[in-house]
């Protein structure tokens, strides 16, 4: 009885007026279709901007009713189908507040844009920052454009479609509220103002590093800085366009360290050779740091996530065996953040002291496990010590100090800091890797390693701020409780005054992996085909701080450092499309982009207990008046089918594009293939003739008849491509030079013995091979399906259409005099004009009048050499008249070794029976490789003339 009393008193008068249900519309006929009010449709935008899942969102309107308006009749729920069909429309909401505020700036001050791939689908996001309330305000004008490719061009082509489509969603809006409320002065901008110049008075545009990144930030400034001229022009304003450039510093970061981890593995291989060869493959010993991470966050995360770890075990080992101990957090070296490889590192060199004990006491137990071998062997290295001990320190001397910089360097305007005082730091960096690269010992100095940046720590307080909390301020919980651990003081007093005798150990070690550092850092700031290089002021960079001006630097104050909002807006994407599987891309985009923007935000982390501090605002949306609001969620919900329909035709377009690359990719593979297969035919004929080399004795004795270098380079190569193309034996291809410097005649005649050595095992093909890729070779399980063989036949035949056409291009150009075989096919030298001769056939250039052309033709007249001149038996008289050289001579008789008799073959289609001259024959017209004249002469490997 006392129960149902609490009961009833808890209990609220009913509230019979407010009915939860679907209505018409005031403007509606009786006849209307029933619709959800605004306020329903607002509820939901709300929930799916607060992360609700959709599924969850009638319940919780359920609940909200129930226990907020007790009273309250639920006469119908939204379906889910509905609360789906709401994401489209919340982006459509979103992107018109993104652009009423954007519109209502008078300057932009920042854009950054990045571009990815999602579900195999190419994506560009749009991210411009203003100032609202005196603070940088980044806003999310899209998260998924769809582009139609990935060009730079096509990027710079989607962002300012984007720009446009954003003032159509203001126009739209504009008539929706017109037609809702004729009578209503509302603020809504002119849609005009959407326009891309407004950058160009001081704003700055962001992106990665990547040569792709960069070729469309270029392209952006000069289209920002055309668009502001127009708008100064039209103002009458004297303002010259400015815009700047800026680079993402944790991309620069993270490409610096990269190439620092890769040099680290690459010493150590060397240094480990032996070592690494004689581990077992099975344990997947590695030098790279980024092993070493994955190995201990699978075996040692206290979060336990991988099945197979034991770091269940680990917590309760250490609490049993080290109580008091501080353990450091294990950092899981996924993604492409490569600074993750010396954030980690401190974990492994400060917990290594427990986790080999750990592991020394499993692997005292019966039984394998890979992971904790390949563990214990790792970190039983003292190599791999010392490799912990100088990415922890380049950590915290360098990553720190440049990440926080490159996070808050738009705060820091009031300490006479811009984005372009970044080269400041790049410069300090340069100058303190000089010494280290000298003496490695020099980065293991605690004063002069966490000094490298003392000059902008004593120009930025809150920089310094930054340092003291990390050191002295932040605290962790020990094993079991109690006393709190400082754990980056007590890990750089570790690193740099080393109590552990292992750590003492690795200090030689250390002190040649910090020269290995230096040196690479050093690379990878002075490459200038990479970003970073335009910011060192000792290369004069265009970016540095030494080519800064007064007018740059201002306006570079209050300009982000990094790419991080564009980087971020994927994030939330990501989220969405992780979440929600099959979740549309603007559905996705919509959602995270209320979250970013916080349109809807009702301002619940200021009134959060536990965020009293708290920046969070009431969002747009909620600050404006009760019609635009409204007409606002009617032009969002009228648009949304037209926005779906608009993805669905850009990722149309951006399929058709990819089908046509692939078609053409295919069509130029095919066109490469088939020049490569008469590449390989020409090599297979010259095989054939004596333009080949057959034996070691045939090499010797033609390269010593060679006089210059460059022929006897040229013709020993020819004979390995005779080999490797014409034969296809790839396997004993070689590169021409090394390191720049071209192989000596030696050295290739050397290797053209060996493959004639060993080629005397294999057979030569009658015809060189296709090169058309091949499928893998797989077991067959069971019998083979039919249409698999009926595949492998087609590809037969394709091989076999590449074969014909590339038979039949060859003729065709051959008869168009574009290549010749038997020029290729001719001996490298020139044969000696002597009694060998005699019996063999010779093909002569000869000039012939033709009847439809003014000047005289040349064709190739073949015959049989039946005599060679001795000095007396071959006359001048009678000599055939090849040109103007042989006219007027007083000669009698050839010398020896000057002239040939022919026997010519007769000529029908020139109407020629069958004669015998004598021919003058000049070395310098021997074979004279496209240099064709009268008198060019050379062996006939063909039975037929051919018209040139």
């Amino acid at each position: 009885d006392h129960l149902d009393e609490v009961k009833h008193a808890a209990l609220p008068a009913p509230a019979a007026v407010s009915i939860y249900g679907k209505a018409r519309r005031e403007s509606q006929s009786r006849g209307g279709a029933l619709e959800w009010d605004h306020s329903m449709v607002q509820l939901i935008f709300e929930q799916l901007a607060n992360g609700t899942p959709p599924a969850s969102i009638p319940a919780n309107i359920a609940s909200h009713a129930a226990i907020i308006t007790p009273g309250a009749k639920v006469v119908e729920l939204p379906s889910l189908d509905f609360v789906r069909r709401c994401r489209p429309a919340l982006r459509v909401l979103c992107e018109t507040l993104a652009a009423y505020r954007l519109d209502t700036a008078k300057e932009w001050e920042q854009l950054f844009t990045d571009g990815t791939g999602r579900r195999q689908v190419a994506l560009q996001n749009l991210v411009l920052s203003i100032i609202e309330d005196d603070e940088i305000q980044p806003l999310v004008l899209s998260t998924s454009i769809i582009l139609e490719d990935e060009t730079s061009e096509r990027q710079v082509e989607a962002i300012v479609e984007m720009i446009s489509t954003a003032g159509q969603r203001l126009e739209r809006w504009t008539e929706v509220m017109e037609e809702m409320y004729p009578d209503y002065i509302h603020n809504i901008p002119d849609p005009s103002s959407m326009n891309i110049g407004k950058l160009g008075y001081g704003g700055a545009l962001t992106t990665d590093t990547c040569n792709g990144a960069r070729k469309t930030r270029r392209l952006l400034v000069d289209l920002v800085k055309t668009a502001a001229e127009e708008m100064m022009a039209a103002a009458d304003a004297g303002t010259i366009a400015r815009v700047l450039e800026v680079d993402c510093w944790n991309h620069l970061r993270n490409v610096w360290l990269g190439g620092v981890i890769k040099s680290f593995s690459a010493f150590l291989n060397a240094a480990l050779r032996n070592d690494l060869d004689e581990i077992d493959p099975r344990l997947r010993v590695s030098t790279s740091m980024d092993s070493v991470l994955r190995a201990v966050d699978r075996e040692f995360s206290l979060c336990a996530n991988y099945p197979k770890g034991h770091g269940d075990l680990f917590r309760g080992w250490i609490e049993e065996n080290h109580p008091g101990a501080m353990l450091l957090h294990v950092e899981r070296a996924s993604g492409s953040r490569q600074d993750l490889s010396v954030e980690g590192a401190g974990a492994v060199y400060w917990n290594r002291k427990y986790w080999i004990e750990f592991l020394d006491e499993r692997l005292r137990l019966p039984g394998d496990n890979v992971l904790q071998e390949n563990l214990f062997v790792v970190l039983s290295s003292l190599h791999m010590v010392a490799l912990a001990r100088v990415c922890s320190i380049l950590h915290l001397a360098v990553c720190l100090p440049m990440r926080w910089l490159a996070g808050n360097s738009h705060t820091l305007h009031e300490y006479d800091w811009s984005v372009r005082c970044m080269g400041q730091a790049a410069d300090l960096l340069e100058a303190a890797m000089e010494e280290v690269k000298v003496d490695g010992a020099r980065l293991l100095e605690e004063d002069f390693a966490m000094g490298i940046f003392d000059k902008l720590v004593n120009k930025l307080p809150p920089l310094s701020l930054y340092l003291t909390h990390m050191y002295e301020v932040k605290a962790m919980a020990v094993i079991g409780g109690g006393d709190k651990a400082f754990p980056f003081s007590a890990l750089r007093a570790e690193l740099f005054s080393p109590s552990s005798q292992t750590n003492k150990d690795s200090t030689v070690i250390a002190t040649s992996l910090a020269s290995v550092a230096a040196a690479s850092i050093l690379s990878e700031l002075r490459d200038e085909k990479k970003a970073t290089a335009s910011y060192l002021s000792s290369l004069e960079g265009v970016f540095s701080w030494g080519q800064t001006s007064a007018i740059d630097h201002a306006a570079g104050m209050r300009k982000k450092a990094s790419n991080d909002d564009a980087e971020r807006a994927f994030g939330n994407l990501t989220s969405q499309l992780q979440f929600y599987g099959r979740v549309g891309l603007g559905s996705a985009g919509g959602v995270s982009q209320a979250r970013a923007n916080g349109d809807l935000s009702r301002g619940h982390e200021r009134r959060s207990q536990k965020k009293k501090s708290s920046k969070g605002k009431v969002g747009t949306f909620h600050l404006l008046p009760e019609q635009m609001r409204l007409s606002l969620i009617a032009v969002a919900m009228k648009d949304a089918a037209a926005a779906r329909k608009a993805d669905q035709a850009a990722l149309s377009r951006q399929r058709a594009a990819k089908q046509q690359k692939e078609k053409l990719a295919k069509e130029r593979a095919a066109e490469a293939k088939t020049e490569e297969y008469i590449d390989s035919l020409y090599y297979r004929d010259m095989y054939a003739s004596e333009a080949c080399w057959m034996t070691p004795a045939a090499v010797d004795a033609a390269l010593a008849k060679l006089s210059s270098k460059a022929a006897k380079l040229r013709s020993l190569k020819e004979n390995i491509r005779m080999r490797t193309i014409g034969l296809g034996w790839k396997e004993y291809s070689t590169a021409w030079s090394k390191d720049g410097v071209e192989h000596t005649p030696e050295y290739l005649a050397n290797h053209l013995k060996n493959i004639i050595q060993l080629g005397q095992s294999k057979v030569v093909p009658d015809e060189p091979p296709v090169a058309i890729p091949t499928r893998k070779a797989l077991p067959k399980l069971g019998s083979e399906a039919a249409d698999v063989a009926a595949m492998d036949s087609a590809r037969r035949l394709d091989e076999s259409d590449l074969k014909d056409k590339a038979r039949r291009i060859r003729l065709e150009r051959e008869a168009a005099g574009i290549g010749d075989r038997y020029e290729l096919m001719q001996p490298a030298s020139q044969p000696a004009i002597d009694g060998q001769l005699v019996g063999k056939r010779l093909e002569v250039l000869c000039e012939y009048d033709m009847l439809e052309e003014e000047d005289p033709g040349l064709a190739w007249c073949q015959g049989l050499v039946v005599a060679v001149s001795d000095g007396t038996n071959l006359t001048v008289r009678g000599d055939l008249v090849l040109d103007g050289t042989e006219r007027g001579r007083k000669r009698a008789v050839y010398t020896a070794g000057e002239a040939v008799r022919i026997c010519w073959d007769a000529n029908e289609e020139m109407n020629e029976e069958s004669t015998e001259q004598n021919i003058r024959l000049l070395p310098s017209k021997w074979n004279p490789k496209n240099n064709y004249r009268a008198g060019c002469w050379r062996f006939d490997l063909s039975n037929s003339a051919r018209l040139m």
